[in-house]
């Protein structure tokens, strides 16, 4: 088992670890912890009106995640893209069930998984909720309430530049 799966899983059984660190590509306007996009327009996690942030636990989890919604040319898709790490190791040296809480391991309906992630960001159970992703669910993205009093301990370490590489496009 190579280092890079380490990290992301605990045991042979697939179940995931708790993570510390937290990637997301954002255009650069946006590459912050706010919710402000989620807000506008909703998620799979969170209806329009709905603050939230959608991480994953691995930068090209990140990357398939974008591409998957991103319908231009690549031509047309904007060069402001960039990377976001983000530092979670000040919430993961707590009790786990204090600051994370798996969500649905099945596929949802979108109506579902909205009302889903709606409830726990209303009753701000925790921070983050960590969810299958819908393209690869042997992988996690990590779902933020920005409004939870505990957000306020995690913070972008880095951020660069990104750029889809044009293979993804011919």
């Amino acid at each position: 088992m190579d280092s890079a799966h380490k990290k992301t899983v605990s045991s042979l059984d697939g179940s995931p670890s708790a993570p510390t660190l937290a990637w997301r590509i954002t255009r650069e306007p946006y590459a912050d912890l706010s919710g402000v996009g989620a807000k506008k327009n909703g998620g799979r996690w969170n209806s329009p009106g709905v603050d939230a942030v959608y991480l994953s636990t691995d930068p090209a989890l990140s990357v398939v995640e974008v591409l998957v919604h991103l319908d231009l040319p690549p031509e047309l898709i904007p060069d402001d893209y960039v990377l976001m790490k983000i530092d979670l190791s000040a919430l993961a040296s707590l009790p786990l069930n204090t600051w994370l809480e798996d969500g649905p391991k099945e596929r949802l309906e979108q109506a579902d998984s909205r009302a889903a992630g709606n409830q726990w960001i209303a009753e701000a159970r925790t921070p983050i909720f960590r969810v299958p992703s819908t393209i690869v669910p042997e992988s996690f993205n990590l779902i933020l309430n920005p409004m939870h009093s505990m957000s306020v301990t995690m913070s972008t370490v880095t951020y660069r530049p990104f750029f889809f590489d044009g293979r993804f496009f011919s």
